[in-house]
């Protein structure tokens, strides 16, 4: 049974067990309009091998961030669930589903000599070493609490990361970027497969209705923070280059959301 199967079936059944209830239970969909993505790029790094100018510091690279585009959208299924202790509360549960890519321009922010002949360049600076690639998905399962007030709803709750994720990251050397990476002299352009691994996360969100007879307008707010590390191999590539054996990243994203719902 896939991922996306079994993502499907726990959707299904979270969005279909309230039905018996129907107590003006609602289903919302909204989608992300706005908002602002944290910076993917490393900024500079100092280089393990290459010596700057001086011959006393090491020289160093710099990582840009070319493009990026991030996209959600939230489904959600609204009802009392027939809990009289809610206190005329309702509880929401559903899917949000966002996608992020970014491509990040590697080059020398300094002039890197060759450290055992101070006079040779190896590589000026500006010069266009890689570029890092990154995309993927990540599903939750939204869990949440709304309180109607007159034609108006106020809520919020947070995101569970359960419901199936994909991540795809690599770092594309120019034929430059692989003989300075390890790849030795002469070496032709190198593609690097990085694995990335998630080892944080935390969403939250807030939202609020405004009924319109059966219909209703929603706008939400959401966060999320997550932080993902990718094994790096130290004889050549990224882990050459800075001498580190993980690769880390972390940021908070956040999400302006626009929608509708129906009431039933």
């Amino acid at each position: 049974m896939n991922k996306l199967f079994k993502s499907f079936m726990l959707i299904s059944i979270v969005l279909l067990l309230p039905l018996s209830s129907m107590a003006e239970d609602r289903v919302r969909f909204s989608y992300r309009l706005g908002g602002s993505v944290s910076d993917p790029a490393l900024g500079t790094k100092s280089v393990s091998y290459f010596q700057a100018a001086t011959g006393s510091e090491k020289g160093t690279g710099e990582e840009k961030t070319d493009t990026v585009s991030y996209s959600a959208y939230s489904l959600h299924y609204i009802s009392d669930y027939g809990l009289s202790f809610l206190g005329g509360g309702e509880i929401l549960l559903g899917l949000f589903n966002y996608t992020k890519s970014y491509t990040t321009d590697i080059k020398t922010s300094t002039a890197w000599y060759h450290p055992q002949n101070q006079s040779q360049i190896v590589a000026a600076s500006g010069t266009q070493l890689a570029q890092r690639k990154a995309s993927g998905y990540l599903r939750c399962l939204d869990v949440g609490y709304v309180y109607p007030i007159g034609d108006m709803t106020i809520g919020g709750g947070m995101a569970l990361p359960v419901l199936g994720s994909s991540a795809d990251l690599k770092v594309e050397w120019n034929s430059t970027g692989a003989a300075l990476a390890g790849w030795g002299a002469g070496a032709s352009a190198q593609t690097e497969k990085l694995e990335p691994e998630g080892k944080s996360f935390s969403a939250y969100f807030i939202n609020f209705g405004y009924g319109l007879g059966s219909f209703e307008i929603v706008g939400s707010y959401r966060a999320v923070t997550s932080k993902t590390e990718a094994p790096l191999d130290t004889s050549k590539g990224v882990g050459a280059m800075i001498s580190k054996d993980v690769l880390d990243s972390s940021g908070t994203d956040t999400s302006m959301m626009l929608g509708f719902g129906y009431l039933f």
